[in-house]
């Protein structure tokens, strides 16, 4: 009888670890699909989120490039506009296209400098002087010019800035500031580079010493127009008209003869 229950004891111990060890390996496995659920679940989200992000920052870009490529394309057919307005000498509407140009790309040195050549011809020279002093600055800047950069003007960035310091010199001298006026055609001179602006600064160098009455300057000044820059360049592109050479001439008699 002793026996029995003691073989029954060890059937309830053993049932017992059984029953023991099982709740612990379904509490075990129940922990690791809990842990593998949360892992997945954490890792589902991180990927969702980056794709996400990745997503709106691509979008954000290719929104941008689309609006600074229409702004640059509104930008350039506003300056062409201004352009064929110029060309036909209607400088009221170059002005009010180049101006449109310029609420795109308030810095850009082509389109101040384009600004400058119109108010020089319509005789406004105080706005010249301001418009070439805007596209010095802007030239002496590292930003490149739009319109440079899209290869539609012929000046690259040393020709600009040689028509802007001529054009301050125009407007300074039209204002009878011939004292600013002279350092500003020196810089193009001394630039030695055969232009338009180099070529006719020291036609109007000459008329600055003259004005200021510095006759020995002046004359040296017209000899070298005549002289130098007509005679040696006579067969370049770029015609003098024989009204300049007989003004010249005009000039060089008036002061050798007094």
């Amino acid at each position: 009888m002793k026996k029995d229950n003691k073989n029954q004891e060890l059937n309830q111990n053993e049932k017992n670890s059984y029953l023991k060890n099982f709740f612990i390996i379904l509490f075990a496995l129940t922990l690791f699909c809990a842990g593998m659920i949360i892992i997945f679940y954490t890792i589902n989200t991180k990927c969702d989120i980056s794709v996400n992000d990745c997503k709106n920052i691509i979008l954000n870009k290719v929104n941008f490039l689309d609006k600074k490529t229409s702004k640059t394309k509104e930008f350039i057919s506003y300056y062409k506009l201004g352009e064929d307005f110029e060309e036909k000498q209607d400088f009221d509407n170059a002005l009010r296209f180049y101006k449109k140009a310029e609420a795109i790309y308030s810095q850009d040195y082509i389109i101040a400098l384009k600004i400058a050549d119109v108010y020089r011809k319509k005789h406004d020279f105080k706005k010249l002087v301001n418009y070439a002093l805007k596209s010095l600055e802007f030239n002496n800047s590292d930003k490149e010019s739009i319109i440079a950069k899209n290869e539609i003007a012929k000046e690259d960035k040393f020709e600009a800035k040689l028509g802007a310091l001529y054009n301050a010199a125009q407007g300074y001298r039209n204002l009878h500031e011939c004292k600013t006026a002279l350092n500003y055609y020196t810089k193009v001179i001394n630039s030695k580079e055969d232009s338009y602006s180099y070529n006719r600064a020291y036609l109007n160098r000459g008329k600055c010493y003259l004005e200021i009455g510095n006759k020995e300057d002046a004359l040296n000044d017209f000899k070298e127009y005549k002289e130098v820059v007509v005679v040696e360049l006579k067969s370049d592109s770029q015609k003098y008209s024989e009204k300049d050479i007989k003004e010249v001439d005009k000039l060089i008699k008036s002061i050798l003869t007094y």
